[in-house]
């Protein structure tokens, strides 16, 4: 794994994304992979998709047009992919990005996406004061929800995607939240973490710890929750 991990490294630095395979895009990459690390998808930010099946060894490109694609999650298996675009809709990839459709997201300034295991359930936020959005169809279909539309920067799910957690705030960074679900996104509950513009946030496996990083202040600060935090899914 760890080999696989540095050919990765070494294809997105810069910007400059699968030149041994000849793709040579050119933009600002966002990856997801399969739980193995073999099966990777990367979008471009006014670029297509391109992925691969071999840990980087080969890329292909596909039938998805040129676009602000600015999310990309992917399932455990690296069957089921999803991306959306900065201004746009969502598109689906039931095989490993052989072939991509568009699904039923509709047009937000889409910024994070995060999926389930099994590329089921899924949860999408937008920045620009747009909304969070869930799914629990890989993506055919999408629900709204009772969440205030804010600059939403990073989601995360447990591997089941019942727990789910989102992270943003205002545009000037001047007061930030984080949300959190334990039913899949049906319903919504905030905490009472420090008023600050949160960049990312990550869950483990199961859902009951969370870390969240923030770069409003001068240093970084990483957020640790454990089981029986604030944070915790309850």
């Amino acid at each position: 794994m760890k080999i696989k991990l540095l050919q990765l490294k070494a294809l997105i630095i810069g910007g400059i994304f699968a030149t041994t395979a000849g793709v040579g895009q050119i933009g600002e990459p966002l990856v997801a992979c399969s739980a193995d690390g073999n099966k990777i998808v990367a979008v471009f930010d006014g670029g297509r998709i391109s992925n691969s099946i071999n840990a980087g060894a080969t890329w292909r490109s596909n039938n998805v047009p040129i676009a602000s694609w600015r999310a990309v999650a992917s399932s455990a298996n690296g069957a089921t992919l999803v991306a959306a675009i900065n201004g746009g809709g969502g598109y689906t990839s039931l095989n490993s990005g052989l072939t991509w459709h568009p699904n039923g997201l509709p047009a937000e300034s889409w910024a994070a996406l995060a999926s389930s295991q099994d590329g089921t359930k899924l949860v999408a936020a937008a920045s620009d004061f747009g909304p969070v959005s869930t799914s629990t169809d890989s993506g055919s279909t999408w629900r709204s929800n009772n969440l205030p539309n804010l600059w939403w920067s990073s989601v995360a799910s447990s591997a089941d995607g019942l727990k789910l957690a989102v992270a943003g705030g205002g545009y000037d960074g001047s007061v930030g939240v984080i949300y959190i679900s334990a039913d899949a996104g049906t319903n919504w509950r905030s905490n009472n973490v420090a008023e600050t513009y949160w960049n990312a946030i990550a869950s483990s496996a199961d859902g009951t710890r969370l870390v969240r990083l923030s770069n409003s202040s001068p240093h970084s600060t990483v957020n640790h929750s454990p089981a029986q935090s604030s944070l915790c899914f309850c």
